[in-house]
């Protein structure tokens, strides 16, 4: 997936939105509160102030168009559903939203929400796969299919270049960031012929099993 819709930029929706950000995808993202929205507009591609229960805001918004919606505005189950519902409506191909409850969880399903998001029980799990394997520094799902993570380099990896490594044809991986060791900000996009160095923190997308493959890789190592 290649462009995201991000409606409610509280902590959760923050987060994600810079993180889909970070990782070079098309962002659009909708709240109806200024301050939060010109708080992270310069990072993303489209940042829209506005009411997603509001069905003219949603289609003028585009936001049906792509790749995946996802809400993040649980503390308001109703406007939770109803967003979810007009999306729906309008055509949006994948629709994820986040869950205060179970009860609110099975509300989203029964509308047609392709994946319900529970944070606690989702952070639970991303922090069981995180701290089990050695050199993982952040681990997040976004989608049923996809994962980003960010890895201390591999021993094997030190010295070589991306284009040595091959790493898209060999492991089905992009290595998407590259921080250098004692780097103060978030990474730099990736100079396929610049040598990985020991203490480099590189952050990395692929299909869940091609992640999982990954990280079994390194815990052998």
């Amino acid at each position: 997936m290649k462009s995201f819709c991000v409606i409610g930029l509280g902590r959760f929706g923050l987060a994600l939105a810079e993180m889909l950000a970070q990782a070079r995808r098309e962002v659009l993202i909708i709240d109806n509160d200024e301050k939060k929205v010109e708080a992270i507009a310069d990072m993303v591609d489209t940042a829209i102030i506005g009411d997603c229960t509001d069905e003219a805001v949603l289609r003028t918004s585009g936001a049906a168009d792509y790749d995946c919606c996802i809400i993040c505005i649980a503390e308001n189950i109703n406007d939770s559903v109803l967003t979810a519902i007009l999306l729906k409506e309008q055509g949006a191909k994948l629709v994820i939203a986040r869950a205060a409850d179970e009860r609110h969880a099975r509300v989203l399903e029964k509308v047609g929400v392709d994946r319900v998001v529970l944070p606690e029980s989702d952070i639970g799990r991303r922090l069981g796969r995180q701290i089990s394997y050695d050199g993982v520094q952040q681990y997040m799902e976004f989608s049923e299919d996809t994962t980003i993570v960010e890895i201390e380099v591999p021993q094997r990896w030190i010295g070589k270049t991306l284009i040595e490594l091959d790493l898209r044809k060999r492991l089905n991986i992009n290595v998407i960031l590259h921080k250098k060791k004692n780097e103060r900000k978030k990474g730099n996009s990736v100079d396929p012929q610049e040598k990985f160095a020991s203490g480099d923190l590189v952050t990395v997308i692929g299909e869940n099993k091609h992640i999982t493959h990954l990280l079994d890789h390194l815990c052998q190592s």
